[in-house]
């Protein structure tokens, strides 16, 4: 019965209106031991857009660097500013 609910309102995606107006909202802490923390704020366009053009960003590197091999992160393979580098993402880190 979920699946059939999940084919019916997302199967075809969102519309064109929505691809342009929605926005990605994330929010992220990290504590260390010493109780030190930092938070992380980011905003991007619509969730759709941003898989799409970080998938595409990722296998355009991986064609362009093709000696690297076994498993990596994004993170490690990208680097940890992947995300603050795409277009319409903004980022802000809060110490």
């Amino acid at each position: 019965m979920l699946n059939k609910l999940a084919e019916r309102f997302f199967a075809n995606g969102p519309q064109t209106e929505a691809l342009e107006t929605e926005c990605t909202e994330f929010w992220a802490e990290a504590r260390n031991a010493k109780g030190e923390k930092v938070t992380c704020q980011m905003s991007g366009p619509n969730v759709y857009r941003l898989t799409v053009d970080t998938s595409l960003a990722i296998a355009q590197h991986c064609m362009e660097n093709p000696n690297k091999s076994g498993y990596s992160t994004p993170s490690m393979l990208m680097g940890s500013d992947f995300f603050s580098k795409r277009p319409s993402v903004q980022t802000s880190f809060f110490y």
